[in-house]
């Protein structure tokens, strides 16, 4: 078997290749980022014994790996893609010496294959990078828009400061549709019963019209003032909040058609959104390289920690190691559950009943449903809630 190691960067990247015995192939070239060097590795793969086997390595770094994993997987090579952190406890574990230089790196990595069981990078790695990239393209466009509302708040505080206290949701599509059709306390003071008729034909839900004539006179005697700077401002704010939002609504279908191509099992479960799946299928790689659920929650970082040293034992917070959006997406994924689990709101309300706090309760709900997310992914069943403790 040969053993290729391939360090990454972004404009080039290092191969070194050995064999079962250790014995030096190639002690170590670059090859570009480019077409021709992705032909390159090509030959240099091919000159060794196709009778053998061949494994490849290289380290998650950032996105610079994916195009080369691509290139490889379409000529019919398996990647295996490494944690940098693992391959660094590797290389400690081997040498004192702080020496780091792109070939030494590609001959880590090398040897990190010889000595360790790595499972190859799944054919359907698209899907899941691509799941990847739009989640997170995603939050950044949800923390926008929060932003955005802050200002629209910020707004609203000098022209109208009753506006927004009035709508239990705030930025609801009633309170949009009112701000940008008529944004001045006095337009929507002068509002007549024709603006609510054609209101409730554009907005299915809208306000009654009694609560129509409570916002008429707040406006009316409204404790705001606006000028054309605080119109203009507002004009602008509601514009880029409404392409944010129009941007966010593209990617969610987006995400869900990339979700429905994967098809993971926990979408069985009544309650699970499409982005939440797809948030923890593409952090958790689509469960690739996870034998035990255990794995998956120290991967998550929603262990507690635990301090034990003589006659001291005892727990410490949350360790919040690996991705944050996978925590997130664990957590408030779980707390969208607990209005359809009626077991797993029981077992809510008991962790709530032993003094624990919100946040630590739903916790121990999210590592429970952790595991029966692991379970339903690894054995590919649906969920069945009458199997569910």
């Amino acid at each position: 078997m040969y053993y290729v190691g391939i360090d990454i960067a972004k404009f080039k990247h290092a191969v070194f290749i050995q064999d079962d015995n250790g014995e030096v192939i190639n002690k170590g070239e670059y090859f570009d980022n480019s077409s021709q060097g992705f032909n390159k590795i090509l030959t240099i793969l091919k000159s060794l014994d196709q009778s053998q086997t061949i494994k490849i390595g290289l380290e998650a770094t950032s996105h610079y790996h994916m195009n080369l994993i691509s290139f490889l997987q379409r000529n019919n090579y398996t990647v295996c893609e490494l944690n940098p952190y693992l391959v660094k406890q590797y290389k400690d574990s081997i040498t004192l010496r702080n020496n780091k230089n792109d070939f030494f790196d590609s001959y880590i990595i090398s040897s990190y294959l010889v000595s360790n069981n790595c499972k190859p990078y799944p054919k359907e790695f698209y899907h899941v990078y691509a799941l990847k990239s739009l989640t997170r393209s995603r939050d950044s466009l949800v923390k926008e828009r929060t932003k955005k509302q802050i200002q629209l708040t910020n707004i609203l505080d000098i022209i109208f400061p009753e506006f927004k206290p009035f709508f239990s949701k705030p930025f609801c599509k009633t309170s949009m549709y009112i701000l940008k059709k008529y944004k001045t306390p006095n337009h929507i003071a002068n509002m007549t019963i024709e603006s609510y008729n054609n209101m409730k034909k554009e907005i299915k839900g809208t306000i009654s019209y009694s609560r129509f004539m409570e916002l008429k006179i707040l406006a009316k005697n409204t404790i705001g003032f606006y000028d054309d700077i605080y119109l203009s401002l507002l004009s602008s704010t509601l514009a880029l909040y409404d392409e944010l939002n129009n941007q966010i609504d593209k990617i969610d279908q987006q995400i869900k058609q990339e979700v429905l191509a994967i098809n993971p099992k926990m979408l069985t479960i009544k309650g699970f959104g499409f982005v939440t799946a797809a948030i923890i299928v593409a952090e958790f790689n689509n469960f690739v390289g996870f034998n035990s659920w255990s794995k998956c929650l120290a991967y998550a970082g929603i262990e507690p920690g635990r301090y034990q040293s003589g006659q001291i034992d005892h727990n410490l917070p949350m360790v919040k190691h690996g991705s944050g959006y996978l925590r997130h997406a664990l957590m408030y994924g779980t707390f969208s559950l607990l209005s359809h689990l009626p077991t797993l709101y029981d077992y809510y309300l008991k962790k709530r009943d032993e003094g624990k706090s919100h946040y630590v309760a739903l916790s121990h709900c999210a590592k429970k449903m952790l595991r029966v997310i692991f379970c339903l992914e690894k054995n590919h069943k649906d969920f069945d809630v009458a199997l569910f403790r």
